[in-house]
């Protein structure tokens, strides 16, 4: 939430590729260091949306999911996340500590790459903070899409694209890391996707039913989170 501070307006500069949807207003984030933004707003979301891809976050609001679920944050970075972003999250894990992070990624290795780099971090020194340590996001939940879903969902054989070489070549990347070994639910999906041998982009949803990723899935992926609609 904007506190009534002239000051945050002016630090809220206008950087094209990084929106966060906050009550009714889209605002974009500044350069700099995030723990002072954090000293200039409160956070009354219930919980934080973390949207791989741009145009997923448009379709979001242009559905009104914010109003189903408000008060809540949506956030995107617009595919693979900046050091900005990250530094965001980090701090809005840090101070609000019972607001649920989740995220929304494609079925796919490049997906759970990009979820691996906000919860872990990277090992790109020129990708850490001042103090040169990875910026993580540990409480982030991976909420969707899941590998291991897609069969359930009945995703039609024709809307999946098999896993090419590059695919197995990031996949194989992520089963090296060291997180891996403590972190069940990337070892699970990681590991099925690549026997399973197909990935999906969320706008795979679609093709179930028009509205289906607003209407029915992510209304029952946040049920199985205890978070209901308010509207």
């Amino acid at each position: 939430r904007k506190e009534e501070d002239a000051n945050l307006g002016s630090f809220l500069s206008t950087v094209p590729k990084l929106y966060v949807f906050i009550s009714l207003q889209i605002l974009s984030l500044p350069h700099g260091d995030m723990s002072e933004l954090g000293k200039k707003f409160t956070c009354e979301a219930r919980f934080v949306l973390v949207i791989e891809k741009d145009t997923i976050f448009q379709t979001l609001v242009n559905e009104g999911f914010y109003k189903t679920y408000a008060p809540c944050l949506l956030m995107t970075a617009k595919g693979y996340p900046d050091l900005q972003t990250r530094c965001l999250l980090a701090e809005l894990g840090r101070k609000f500590t019972e607001v649920p992070i989740l995220g929304l990624f494609d079925a796919d290795p490049h997906g759970l790459g990009v979820y691996c780099t906000y919860k872990y971090g990277t090992q790109n020194p020129t990708m850490r903070n001042s103090k040169l340590s990875p910026v993580k996001i540990e409480q982030m939940e991976l909420l969707g899409v899941l590998p291991s879903e897609l069969q359930s969902l009945q995703i039609r054989a024709s809307e999946l694209t098999q896993l090419t070489k590059a695919d197995r070549a990031l996949l194989k990347g992520i089963l090296k890391r060291s997180y891996f070994k403590t972190d069940n639910e990337l070892a699970e999906e990681t590991i099925f996707m690549n026997t399973y041998g197909w990935k999906a982009e969320i706008e795979v949803l679609e093709s179930l039913r028009t509205g289906y990723l607003c209407q029915e899935y992510l209304v029952n992926k946040l049920k199985d989170k205890k978070i209901f609609p308010t509207a």
